[in-house]
């Protein structure tokens, strides 16, 4: 089933699309937040609140990429729980992931701002080569493990967090000489 079928299925609100949701998506939704919580429990509960959050807000919203959309979510909800837990236990840092997200707002600077930070950022992953850019976003947007990364990669741990940081750095330098730090 195609983004768009999901989405008119929602403004339909057909419950069955939830299930189907699950089916598409449910296992990098969980991945995301397990690599964010490193808990199960908090991970799933996490994906839940996910697909509830989107049940309440299609309608109205119409996400040009539902499945962006539907990760943004669990992303976001699960940092939220990590803050809380990190509140509550004093453990765990999410400063990583924060910096790694741009804040959120509603008013119309804000989104213009959040919409020219998003392109600027894509730009940036475009000259990227592929190695670096499957690293870069494996890492801040699924939340991979530096060990994972090289896993996968087959390149060393220190050179897949030097790779990630001089990405970080040029994007960051980027983003300031573009006027678009936060």
């Amino acid at each position: 089933m195609n983004e768009q079928k999901i989405v008119e299925l929602l403004f339909e609100r057909r419950e069955d699309v939830l299930s189907t949701i699950e089916g598409l998506y449910g296992k990098l939704c969980h991945h995301i937040a397990m690599n964010i919580l490193s808990s199960s429990t908090d991970a799933e509960e996490c994906v839940n609140d996910t697909y509830m959050r989107i049940w309440n807000s299609i309608p109205p919203a119409r996400p040009q990429s539902f499945k962006a959309y539907l990760l943004k979510t669990v992303k976001n909800i699960s940092l939220n729980r990590a803050r809380y837990n990190s509140a509550h236990k004093r453990q765990g840092d999410c400063a990583e992931y924060d910096d790694a997200i741009a804040s959120q707002g509603e008013d119309t600077d804000r989104n213009e701002n959040s919409l020219a930070l998003k392109s600027e950022i894509n730009k940036f992953l475009e000259e990227l080569d592929e190695t670096s850019r499957m690293l870069f976003v494996r890492r801040f947007w699924y939340g991979d493990s530096i060990e994972y990364l090289a896993r996968i990669s087959g390149i060393n741990k220190s050179s897949v967090q030097r790779n990630i940081s001089r990405s970080r750095d040029r994007l960051e330098k980027r983003l300031i000489e573009g006027g678009l730090e936060r």
